[in-house]
């Protein structure tokens, strides 16, 4: 969620194009706050519990400002319900498009598992993901844009400290199929370790691997992370071989 925030803002504020983020579970205000976290370099724990300092307060103020002249008038969370099905996400999409002048924009779901099903969806839990995930393939097609969805990993994915592979996807069989690119993030224990500098402010590593990717290269990008300030920064990135990728190695 939180990598998705950052992705969702920049694009806003760099192409100025329309982002709507749909967020099942997090509210509107907790995702604004990772936003100016990121953006002020201060706790967000700190900012959420209102215990910042002053001086600490300023630089939220500042964060707030730089945001609403930044993604600010570009971006809308959606705090989605039962409603929010991918129908309607789809007539949300469309208008937003129209009164942007009809080039492209961003969808940002969050979290695929949950996304209500339309009336007519299949009883079974997998079938009821892999008709959202059809729908949503052509809603990306019909707007010629983006859409980024979140998906939780299986169980076994969890318990293992293993790097990922498409395996480890949560009805994998959909999600492996028709998604144009998968992204999935892993934590290399050890490394992360060494990343620390403050026991306050803890840096980790993180492994954003390209699982899949139909229009260019696998690849496993190295991302620091530090959680308090809701910040991911690149580090590099190197190829990825096609059987690290379905998990044959």
């Amino acid at each position: 969620t939180t990598l998705a925030k950052q992705i969702a803002d920049t694009v806003a504020e760099v192409e100025k194009v329309p982002v709507l983020f749909y967020s099942f579970e997090q509210s509107a205000e907790e995702l604004r706050i990772k936003s100016l976290a990121r953006l002020a370099s201060v706790d967000s724990r700190r900012i959420w519990k209102g215990r910042a300092g002053d001086m600490e307060w300023k630089k939220v103020e500042a964060a707030a400002g730089e945001y609403l002249q930044g993604p600010g008038p570009y971006l809308t969370v959606i705090e989605a319900g039962r409603k929010d099905t991918v129908e309607a996400i789809r007539a949300a999409a469309l208008m937003a498009q129209r009164k942007a002048g009809g080039g492209r924009v961003l969808l940002v779901l969050d979290y695929l598992q949950i996304i209500p099903a339309g009336k007519e969806a299949p009883d079974a839990l997998r079938e009821r993901i892999d008709a959202n995930l059809s729908e949503l393939r052509r809603l990306s097609r019909d707007l010629k844009s983006p859409v980024l969805v979140i998906s939780s990993m299986n169980r076994e994915a969890y318990k293992k400290n293993e790097r990922p592979s498409l395996a480890a996807l949560k009805e994998s069989g959909g999600i492996e199929y028709s998604a144009d690119a998968v992204i999935c993030l892993w934590r290399d224990k050890g490394e992360s370790e060494t990343l620390t500098r403050d026991l306050r402010i803890k840096t980790d590593r993180i492994e954003a691997h390209v699982l899949k990717n139909r229009n260019g290269e696998l690849s496993r990008v190295k991302l620091n992370f530090t959680k308090a300030w809701a910040l991911f920064t690149d580090e590099g990135k190197e190829d990825l071989d096609y059987d690290a990728a379905l998990g044959n190695v």
